[in-house]
C-alpha cells in the first residue's frame, strides 16, 4: 500500500524528508519529567512494565504443527538471552515497554559484536536522545539523528536498517506516534497544579494548629496575660511540656480554635482519585490492580490477575514479539519460517498451580504428574521405580490398558502378576539390540581403543628402538592386559546394565507384566563377570593382531592382517571393528535381558516357558551356517540348544561364535 501511494506522490528517484518531533509537554515538562515526579503514572506505567518483563521471552524451533522444541542456541536465542555486555534481558524489555507507555515509541539499536556469544548487541536508544527523524516515503523512518547529553559530542546519525522499532498508533502521522500523555495532558496538568496550590498553602500559611479567642468585655489585666501564656507554654508546648495532650482549662470566655486545613476541605482526595482512574482508563488498566481499595476481595484480586493477561498485557506481548519475529529475525539474517518469539504466559500460570493443574487434569482427564515430579515440587529425593510412572485410576484406563490391568493386576504391584487368568493362554516377547544403545556402545569401543593406542603406539615404538619386541611366553612389555581389560570392562558395564534392564521391562510388559517387577540389582554381579569376559575377549583379538601386524612369528600370524602396522590394526578397529563389536553387544544385553526377565518372573510352577533360536537372517553381514541351520530351533528355558547354549552369545560360545552375531531368542510362554 504505501509503495502504491508513493508511486502518487513520489517526485524524484529518492527523497527524504524530516519529520518533526511531536510536542508532548505538560506545563512545560516533558513526558520523563512528568513520570519522574507524578505518583498516578508512574504507578501505572511501572505496574505494567515490571509485569511484561517478568513474562520470560523465550526461542522456538518450528519443526512441525505440534513439534516446537525450545531454542536455546540460535542467535535470535542468544541474543534475547543477553542483550549486551551491561543490560539483562528483563531489564531491556522493561525500559522497552515503558518507553513505549511514555513516549508511544521505543528503539534497540541492534550492531554486530564479536566479544558477545551470540555476534551481535541490542541497545535501548531512548527516545529524548532523538532530536530528529528521517523518512523517505512519509510511512516509516529511514533514520533518526541522536544527540547523547553526556556526550558533549555533535548528534549522531543512525539508520533505521540497524534498528528495532516498537510503536504505538497515531491517526494522523506513522512517523511520530501519540503518546499517552498527550490524552492525559489536562489530567495531570490539574494535578500538577494542585501539588504545586497545596505546596504554597503548607509554605506560605500560617503554622498556626489552634488558637484562643476572649471576648472584648472581659478584663485581663497584662500581667495576668503574661502568667497564662507562660503557663500554657509551660504545660502544653515544647519538649518539656508536662501536659501535652491533656486538656487545657481555659478562663472565663475564652474559646480554643483549630486552625488546620484538612484535605476533605480542599477536595484533594476526591481529585487525586479522580486523576488516578484517568490515567488508568487510558492505559486499559483496572485501577484496584494497581491501587488497593477496601471493596477488594481474594476473588476479586484472582480475576483482575487473569484479566491483566489475558486483556491488559497481550497487546504489548504481541507488540513486542512480533517485531522481534519479523524486523530482528530479518536483521540477524534468519529464517522466520523456521524460528519464532514468544513471550511464554505458561510461566505466570505456573505460579498458581491450584489453578493449572486443575485445568490440565480436567482437559486430559487424567493425571498430569508422575510421583516423582510431584516430590521434586517439594524438594524431595525421586523414589524411581513405580513413582517414575503415571499412575493412572483404573476407571479412567481406555482399550487395551483396561484388558492388561484386569489380567495383570494394578501397576506398581509388588508381588508377581499373572497374565492370565484363564488356562491355555499364551504370550511371546522378542527383544532386538537397542539401536542406540549399539551406537552408545559403539562410540564407547572407539574412545576406547583411541586411549589404548595413544599408550601402546608409543610403547611399541620404544620397544622396536631397543630390540625387545620378539614373542615372550607372557604379554609383550608394551601391552599391560590387567590395566585395558579392567578399564574396558568398566567402559561396558553401566552400558550393558542399562539396556538389560530396558530389555527386561520390555519382555515383561510383551507379556502382560508390571515392568516395575524386573530387578535390576540381581544382575550386576552375572553382568560384571559379563562385561569382564568380553572386555578380555576383546582386548585378546586387539593383541593378537598387533602382534601379527609386527612380523613377529610370520608363521602363526594371519597373512592379511601380517600386512597391516599397528597403527592401521586400531585404524580398522575404530573404523569398522567398533561398530561390528558395539551391535554384538548390544544383541547379547537384549537377549539376555528378555531370559533374566522371563527367569526373574515367570514361575515354572504356573507356565510353561519355551525358548526359539533366531536368526539374524540378511541382517548379519558373513552369516554362520550352524546358526543358520539352528534358525527356529525350540527348547525347553532350562535346556541348552543344539550347539550346547543356552541362548545366543551364550559364555559357553567361543570368541569366534559371538563376535560378531546377531542371533536373537523369542520366549514364549503358557498357562498350565
Amino acid at each position: 500500500m504505501a509503495n502504491a501511494l508513493m508511486r502518487l506522490f513520489r517526485r524524484g528517484p529518492r527523497w527524504e524528508r524530516v519529520a518533526g518531533p511531536r510536542a508532548t509537554a505538560v506545563l512545560g515538562k516533558t513526558p520523563g519529567q512528568v513520570y519522574r515526579e507524578q505518583p498516578a503514572l508512574r504507578a501505572v506505567v511501572g505496574f505494567l512494565a515490571r509485569n511484561v518483563a517478568a513474562t520470560p521471552i523465550k526461542v522456538y524451533e518450528r519443526r512441525g504443527d505440534n513439534d516446537r522444541p525450545r531454542d536455546v542456541a540460535s542467535q535470535l536465542a542468544l541474543l534475547l538471552t543477553r542483550p549486551n555486555a551491561s543490560v539483562t534481558t528483563y531489564e531491556l524489555v522493561r525500559a522497552t515497554v515503558s518507553d513505549i507507555l511514555i513516549y508511544g515509541w521505543a528503539l534497540w539499536y541492534v550492531v554486530p559484536n564479536a566479544d558477545m556469544e551470540s555476534g551481535w548487541e541490542a541497545t535501548r536508544v531512548p527516545p529524548e536522545w532523538v532530536t530528529q527523524p528521517y523518512t523517505k516515503d512519509g510511512f516509516e523512518p529511514s533514520s533518526w539523528l541522536l544527540q547523547v547529553p553526556q556526550a558533549g559530542r555533535a548528534p549522531v546519525r543512525i539508520q533505521a536498517a540497524d534498528c528495532v522499532r516498537f510503536a504505538l498508533y497515531d491517526p494522523s502521522d506513522p512517523i511520530s506516534p501519540a503518546s499517552p500523555v498527550e490524552a492525559l495532558k489536562l489530567v495531570l496538568a490539574e494535578q500538577i497544579s494542585a501539588y504545586d496550590y497545596r505546596n504554597k498553602v503548607w509554605r506560605n500559611g500560617g503554622l498556626v494548629n489552634r488558637w484562643i479567642s476572649r471576648d472584648r468585655e472581659a478584663s485581663w489585666s497584662p500581667g495576668a496575660r503574661e502568667r497564662f501564656a507562660k503557663d500554657w507554654k509551660e504545660r502544653f508546648s515544647g519538649a518539656d511540656a508536662t501536659d501535652t495532650g491533656g486538656t487545657p482549662l481555659l478562663e472565663d470566655g475564652m474559646q480554643l480554635h483549630d486552625a488546620q486545613l484538612n484535605a476533605r476541605d480542599a477536595e484533594w482526595a476526591q481529585a487525586t482519585t479522580l486523576a488516578r482512574e484517568d490515567v488508568a482508563a487510558v492505559y486499559g488498566v483496572n485501577p484496584s490492580m494497581v491501587w488497593h481499595n477496601d471493596t477488594q476481595t481474594y476473588a476479586s484480586a484472582r480475576d483482575n490477575a487473569r484479566a491483566l493477561y489475558a486483556e491488559t498485557l497481550t497487546p504489548y506481548f504481541d507488540l513486542i514479539q512480533e517485531r522481534v519475529n519479523h524486523q530482528l529475525m530479518d536483521l540477524l539474517g534468519m529464517d522466520a519460517t523456521r524460528h519464532y518469539a514468544e513471550f511464554d504466559l505458561q510461566s505466570k500460570l505456573q505460579a498458581s498451580p491450584e489453578d493449572l493443574l486443575p485445568t490440565l487434569v480436567s482437559a486430559t482427564g487424567r493425571p498430569v504428574l508422575l510421583t516423582d515430579e510431584a516430590r521434586a515440587i517439594l524438594n524431595r529425593p525421586a523414589l524411581g521405580g513405580a513413582a517414575a510412572e503415571l499412575a493412572t485410576p483404573l476407571n479412567l484406563l481406555l482399550g487395551d490398558e483396561m484388558a492388561q490391568a484386569t489380567d495383570a493386576g494394578a501397576p506398581g504391584e509388588a508381588s508377581r502378576a499373572a497374565p492370565a487368568k484363564s488356562k491355555g493362554w499364551s504370550a511371546k516377547s522378542h527383544q532386538r539390540a537397542d539401536a542406540a544403545g549399539a551406537a552408545l556402545l559403539t562410540s564407547t569401543l572407539t574412545r576406547f581403543w583411541d586411549r589404548q593406542s595413544k599408550k601402546v603406539l608409543p610403547a611399541i615404538d620404544s620397544a622396536k628402538s631397543r630390540g625387545r619386541l620378539a614373542k615372550a611366553d607372557g604379554d609383550p612389555d608394551w601391552w599391560d592386559a590387567e590395566r585395558w581389560d579392567r578399564e574396558l570392562s568398566a567402559d561396558l558395564r553401566p552400558i550393558m546394565l542399562e539396556l538389560t534392564r530396558h530389555s527386561g521391562r520390555a519382555t515383561l510388559r510383551d507379556v502382560g507384566m508390571d515392568p516395575d517387577g524386573y530387578d535390576s540389582d540381581r544382575t550386576v554381579s552375572y553382568l560384571k563377570a559379563m562385561c569382564d569376559g568380553r572386555a578380555k575377549a576383546l582386548n585378546a583379538s586387539m593383541l593378537r593382531q598387533l602382534l601379527a601386524s609386527l612380523d613377529v612369528d610370520p608363521e602363526e600370524a594371519d597373512e592379511d592382517v601380517a600386512k597391516d602396522s599397528p597403527r592401521g590394526v586400531y585404524d580398522k578397529a575404530k573404523s569398522s571393528g567398533a561398530a561390528r563389536a558395539g551391535l554384538t553387544l548390544a544383541t547379547t544385553a537384549a537377549v539376555w535381558g528378555c531370559k533374566e526377565a522371563i527367569g526373574q518372573r515367570v514361575p515354572a510352577s504356573e507356565f510353561e516357558r519355551r525358548k526359539t533360536w533366531v536368526h539374524a537372517g540378511s541382517g548379519e553381514a558373513n552369516p554362520r551356517d550352524e546358526h543358520l541351520a539352528m534358525d527356529g530351533e525350540t527348547v525347553g528355558y532350562d535346556e541348552p540348544f543344539s550347539n550346547g547354549a543356552h541362548w545366543p552369545h551364550d559364555d559357553s560360545l567361543t570368541a569366534e561364535d559371538t563376535y560378531g552375531c546377531q542371533c536373537e531368542v523369542e520366549i514364549s510362554i503358557y498357562r498350565r
